[in-house]
């Protein structure tokens, strides 16, 4: 998988790839699959599908699901998933009618980063803060605005910090070996402004890829030399 490089250093980015071109790029999802495995079968131990060899995917790898990857120098460094409510969904213990459903609700699954690429002191840097930007990112461009999503309490307090409407569908319950609460997280460009501000970076982080593709436009004013490199960026992902 080739990346490419600016003249200060690598290019950061957020791949957005649905789950009808996953195939496409099937190499870059072999890597997500590998990174999932390792935070929630090895790490939190989720049960997985039996000879996975070292993959986690699960039934719900639908074409209508939406792949938010984290790239650094070559190699997936987080991810996250996104799953429209108005088709199944994961969360446990949350009834129908708690659960808000519609176009402009997306369930956040599977948000993940390798140990490497977290936060260390540098938060601009991190790919998990960048994750955070890059699901705002792509529900601006997508018309959504809101995501239901399972994390820890503490992420409470730092969701409204970073300019969230947040609120909790159930008590906390443990998924593996951690204790999480089911909540629906609001935004709007004023969260994205105060993600920004947060981080310190204050231009896009997402490329849209494959059918995705159109979107990329419409997220805000991308630097011209980066813009330029969205073909073939495209062709190296999908050799």
């Amino acid at each position: 998988m080739k990346v490419y490089w600016d003249q200060a250093g690598a290019v950061p980015m957020i791949y957005v790839v649905s789950g009808q071109d996953a195939g496409r790029y099937s190499a870059l999802m072999e890597q997500v699959y590998r990174l999932r495995y390792r935070a929630f079968a090895e790490e939190l131990g989720w049960k997985v599908l039996a000879n996975t060899e070292g993959l986690e995917r699960d039934q719900l790898e639908r074409p209508d699901a939406v792949h938010l990857i984290a790239v650094r120098c070559g190699r997936v460094a987080g991810y996250q998933r996104m799953l429209p409510t108005v088709g199944p969904h994961v969360q446990p213990g949350v009834s129908s009618k708690q659960l808000p459903r519609g176009l402009d609700t997306y369930e956040l699954t599977h948000y993940c980063v390798a140990p490497a690429c977290s936060e260390g002191g540098c938060v601009t840097c991190s790919a998990g803060s960048e994750l955070v930007a890059g699901f705002v990112e792509w529900g601006l461009a997508c018309k959504v605005s809101k995501v239901i999503v399972e994390f820890e309490a503490v992420w409470l307090l730092r969701s409204l910090q970073l300019g969230f409407q947040a609120k909790s569908l159930r008590a906390q319950t443990r998924t593996g070996n951690r204790q999480a609460v089911a909540t629906l997280l609001e935004f709007d460009k004023a969260t994205l402004r105060a993600i920004r501000d947060y981080r310190k970076h204050w231009e896009p982080v997402v490329s849209f890829l494959g059918e995705h593709e159109s979107k990329r436009l419409t997220t805000a004013v991308w630097p011209r030399a980066i813009l330029s490199l969205a073909p073939a960026l495209l062709n190296a992902f999908c050799g």
